[in-house]
Order: C-alpha cells, then sequence, then structure tokens
C-alpha cells in the first residue's frame, strides 16, 4: 500500500490497529477463563465482512495501476 501511494493507507494501519487491540482485551478474557464463542465469532464476521471484503478491496485499483499484483 506504501508502494502504491494509497491514499487510504493511514486509515488502514489505524484499522490495523484497533484490530490488534480488540484481539488483546479478547485474548485477555480468554486468558482470565470468560466463555467468548459467540463474541469471537461476531468479531470475526465484522472483520470478514466490514474491513476484508470493504476496506481492504478499496487499494487494489491503486496497486494495480503500479503494477502491483
Amino acid at each position: 500500500m506504501q508502494e502504491s501511494n494509497y491514499e487510504g493507507l493511514d486509515e488502514q494501519k489505524r484499522l490495523h490497529a484497533a484490530l490488534l487491540s480488540q484481539v488483546g482485551e479478547i485474548y485477555a478474557k480468554f486468558k482470565s477463563g470468560t466463555a467468548l464463542s459467540q463474541e469471537v465469532l461476531s468479531f470475526l464476521k465484522s472483520w470478514l465482512v466490514n474491513h476484508i471484503q470493504g476496506q481492504d478491496k478499496r487499494y487494489g485499483p491503486a496497486m494495480k495501476k503500479k503494477g502491483i499484483k
């Protein structure tokens, strides 16, 4: 993304930092013995649908324009 000068790079970095934070919170709950099945499924579904199928598709054109595959 950086190589392609993708204008949404800062937003992507922010979203991925938030992802790491969420994963850390879920892990801490897991370590404390909290049941997480529904929370984890909701989190993963949201990330897959909203981020990967939405946000990540936005940088494709910038990368293709630079010849990055």
